[in-house]
């Protein structure tokens, strides 16, 4: 595979796909960015002098996010969590920060013995306030309202709930959305007994 196109298509681009092509790397035009990718290394360079396209905001995103899980692991040391409960605890501390993550009453929660693994997810739904538009005044958000429903059925849905499928090809799908969902899945496998078909 020599090129990806994402919404362009030129001939030099063509070209330049297909040079690097015969020495083994794939380029993907997204948007205004071009990602080269090493077939051999798998090794990726992105250039986004342009602006970043779809493809590179999520890589991006998804460096931050686990960077923010690897830190969240590090002020959780001994902290028994399931992939759901680091999935959760990663969105949160992303969207809060890091440092009030470790101020919050989640963490409190976490690192008190035993861990009161009940209570995060109401002490999640606290960090609803921030600001909108040019307003300068805290106020609730919906969206962070939403955002916070969803952390919170994530961290009490069983690593066993099968969940993939909610993530793929919902890039458009609000937390209110996925939040339903993952309610519907939580549901259904609690009806099944506790098995997954």
């Amino acid at each position: 595979m020599a090129l990806i196109y994402e919404n362009t298509a030129t001939s030099l681009i063509n070209l330049i796909a297909e040079k690097l092509d015969a020495k083994g790397i794939d380029l993907v035009v997204d948007g205004t960015t071009y990602i080269y990718i090493d077939r051999k290394t798998g090794i990726k360079v992105v250039d986004f002098k342009n602006g970043l396209g779809p493809i590179s905001s999520a890589l991006a995103l998804n460096g931050d996010l686990i960077e923010i899980g690897e830190l969240v692991q590090q002020a959780l040391p001994g902290v028994v969590l399931s992939d759901n409960q680091m999935s959760a605890l990663t969105s949160f501390a992303h969207h809060i920060g890091i440092d009030n993550f470790t101020k919050s009453k989640v963490f409190d929660d976490l690192t008190q013995t035993p861990p009161d693994y009940l209570a995060v997810p109401a002490h999640m739904k606290r960090w609803r306030v921030g600001t909108s538009g040019g307003s300068k005044k805290p106020k609730v958000r919906q969206d962070y309202v939403d955002r916070r429903k969803y952390e919170g059925v994530l961290f009490n849905t069983p690593d066993a709930v099968e969940i993939g499928h909610l993530l793929k090809n919902k890039s458009s799908a609000t937390f209110a959305q996925l939040a339903s969902q993952l309610i519907t899945c939580n549901l259904q496998y609690i009806a099944r007994g506790g098995i997954n078909l």
